[in-house]
């Protein structure tokens, strides 16, 4: 498959808000192309996208947050959260 193919078939697949917002970066790229590819590119260097690992799992790209949020402990453990389970 082609990269034009692999665009129009992400595109079909995308959501109407995701189209609209591609819409407002195509316009411009093909009236001044040099500068946005360029732009784009900055900005894609910047960011993990993609990501350097394809197969890597959510926990693989999200494991920097595991631990961040303040929650009770493991509530399966406390037998008061336990009464009445099952009944």
């Amino acid at each position: 498959m082609t990269p034009r193919e692999q665009l129009i078939q992400e595109i079909l697949l995308a959501p109407d808000s995701s189209v609209n917002l591609l819409l407002q970066l195509i316009r411009p790229l093909r009236t001044d192309p040099n500068h946005l590819t360029q732009q784009l590119q900055e900005f894609l260097s910047t960011t993990n996208y993609p990501p350097s690992d394809p197969s890597a799992s959510a926990f693989d790209l999200a494991s920097d947050l595991a631990g961040c949020l303040n929650a009770p402990p493991d509530l399966s453990t406390n037998p008061q959260y336990l009464e009445g389970f099952g009944q």
